[in-house]
């Protein structure tokens, strides 16, 4: 009998949802290891999504330590998976460890120009700014 385990996340999935929270709170909470696949065969996940507008985030840990995302294997899959997604419309980021240390800023930036806020809470975000200066 073949169990599903649910996969934890990795200590670098958890350092961007710190960052995202603290420099983003105002965006979407993205679903965490995404499924996605052709013709409802979910092969594929993302660790970090947000569907409505398509922005799929991967954090690839172990890439100084050959981990998965840094053998033969694991990049072949890596590929096969973002070039699955770009085909399905998705738009790809990809941080490291190590990126979102050293700029944490830049990396939600990032996030922050792909995912679009509903257009009613960027009136309100925009009046607000007004409102305060």
């Amino acid at each position: 009998m073949q169990r599903s385990v649910k996969r934890t996340d990795t200590s670098a999935e958890q350092v961007f949802d710190y960052y995202l929270a603290m420099l983003a709170d105002d965006l979407p909470e993205p679903e965490k290891n995404y499924r996605f696949g052709k013709d409802g065969d979910p092969r594929f996940e993302i660790d970090r999504a947000f569907p409505a507008d398509k922005v799929g985030v991967e954090i690839q840990g172990g890439t100084w330590t050959k981990g998965a995302h840094s053998s033969g294997v694991g990049l072949r899959r890596d590929y096969i998976k973002n070039n699955l997604a770009v085909i399905y419309g998705w738009k790809m980021l990809y941080f490291t460890p190590d990126m979102l240390e050293r700029d944490p800023i830049g990396c939600i930036w990032q996030v922050r120009e792909l995912v679009k806020l509903p257009f009613a809470e960027r009136i309100d975000n925009a009046v607000s700014t007004i409102q305060s200066t």
